[in-house]
């Protein structure tokens, strides 16, 4: 059974709570839920479909933990909630889909927007953000607020926000690396249900594999 990560994302100024299953580069499933429930309803469907698609199922406005937005603002009715899910799948694109609109039109507009997330949840969000609820627990919030507290200061919000534009450089070298890669087939290759930030939800899983490959690398010296 695969797990089932609960996430919000904001849309519009609206919060948006919504269910997650599969892997990120699997065929997505939309699962809009029905009267009078929610989200809710999917939540052992999506575990045991999971392991060949991605599901998505999210709590309509006004229902379930999203946000209830005015009636004046936000059209309560099935044409609406047709719009709504056209935004919603937008908005879960790729991760990063905003910064390669970047690299290929650097607008001043895009270059603030990369500087919003150069920020303490911004940090937060790079740390736990997709994580699975499992896993969020493991990690304590020092990493973040500690980093943000060294980082916050000018200029070096401003140095990351160029680093983050220079990033479209490095994809000139993915040739590179993936050729080296080809040259050590022998190489170990270990795979863990963890995040970007293995060492705050492995550790021991990690320093256990690097033991035994350290021991027998210098088992002669």
């Amino acid at each position: 059974m695969a797990a089932v990560a609960h996430r919000t994302i904001e849309i519009e100024g609206v919060e948006v709570f919504y269910r997650e299953s599969g892997p990120v580069d699997a065929p997505v499933v939309l699962l809009p839920h029905g009267y009078p429930c929610s989200s809710f309803q999917f939540r052992h469907f999506m575990p045991a479909l999971g392991d060949r698609w991605r599901l998505i199922a999210p709590d309509l406005p006004g229902f379930g933990y999203s946000a209830t937005p005015d009636p004046a603002k936000f059209s309560y009715t099935f044409a609406g909630y047709g719009e709504f899910l056209e935004r919603f799948v937008a908005a879960l694109g790729p991760k990063y889909e905003w910064l390669k609109s970047y690299w290929a039109d650097p607008t001043p507009e895009g270059r603030e927007q990369m500087a919003g997330n150069v920020s303490e949840e911004g940090f937060r969000d790079e740390f736990v953000g997709e994580l699975p609820g499992r896993l969020v627990e493991r990690v304590s919030p020092d990493p973040w607020t500690l980093h943000w507290s060294l980082m916050r200061h000018p200029p070096r919000p401003e140095i990351v926000v160029g680093i983050f534009g220079d990033q479209a450089n490095t994809l000139e070298m993915f040739p590179a690396m993936q050729t080296y890669l080809r040259d050590v087939p022998d190489a170990e290759l270990h795979l863990l249900d963890g995040g970007h930030w293995a060492l705050e939800t492995n550790l021991d899983e990690i320093v256990a594999l690097a033991r035994d490959f350290l021991g027998r690398v210098h088992a002669d010296q």
